[in-house]
């Protein structure tokens, strides 16, 4: 992943932002670990590029297909939680990376619906619309050995800082996050975080199709790891 390109606005008019502000930086920061705490640690980066396919209200279309993943997966007996944040691009237009909770036995059924839900949020599916990613290579990684589990929370604070490099010096700092980088203007909401549904008992959420929990696991938390830029 690449260094950003700033992208101005034809006017300062209309509600949007240059960058994250540092509160929607610590509720990124606090989704992650609650989402470990949860047992529903960010495991999978999903980037959409809206704007090379005219979708004017990219939020809405985000908002959208979450709606379907989300839905899809309570169906399927599954919680999820997810963080998403607008990026402007001279490459990639107006895009969205989420990153997202997705059961790994439900990798690939996801990816059998991505297209539908796609049309689902306004726009038809197009080479290279959608970009999919494992953290860490393996979606159940969190669920491995320690060495596992301290590797993967290393690749889950990577991938935090990457979403949220567009903030203040300070708060790309708290992240650890080293590469400078130049944003530009984001129309509407820059920021969005789920709401799961986290009150499960610890052998409520194991009996729900086995899954394992980060609970009381401090190497899942994003402040237990360090942070180096994508390549």
């Amino acid at each position: 992943m690449g260094q950003s390109e700033v992208i101005r606005s034809p006017s300062d008019h209309g509600r949007g932002s240059w960058q994250l502000n540092d509160g929607e930086v610590e509720k990124a920061r606090e989704a992650a670990a609650e989402a470990c705490d949860g047992g529903i640690p960010f495991n999978r980066m999903i980037t959409i590029l809206w704007g090379h396919f005219g979708v004017e209200d990219i939020q809405a279309a985000t908002r959208c297909f979450l709606k379907s993943v989300k839905d899809y997966l309570r169906r399927s007996g599954y919680e999820t939680a997810y963080v998403w944040a607008m990026e402007p691009g001279r490459r990639m237009g107006l895009h969205v990376h989420i990153l997202i909770h997705v059961p790994p036995e439900m990798g690939r059924e996801i990816g059998y619906r991505q297209r539908g839900w796609l049309k689902t949020a306004g726009v038809k599916f197009g080479k290279n619309l959608i970009r999919s990613k494992v953290i860490g290579g393996r979606a159940g990684l969190y669920r491995g050995s320690p060495e596992a589990q301290t590797q993967f929370a290393t690749e889950h604070d990577r991938a935090l800082a990457y979403i949220l490099k567009h903030c203040s010096f300070e708060a790309r700092n708290t992240l650890r996050f080293p590469c400078p980088c130049r944003s530009g203007w984001v129309p509407g909401r820059r920021f969005g975080r789920s709401r799961p549904k986290l009150a499960l008992s610890a052998t409520e959420m194991v009996d729900r199709r086995g899954r394992a929990i980060c609970n009381d696991r401090p190497d899942c938390r994003p402040d237990h790891a360090s942070v180096a830029p994508d390549t």
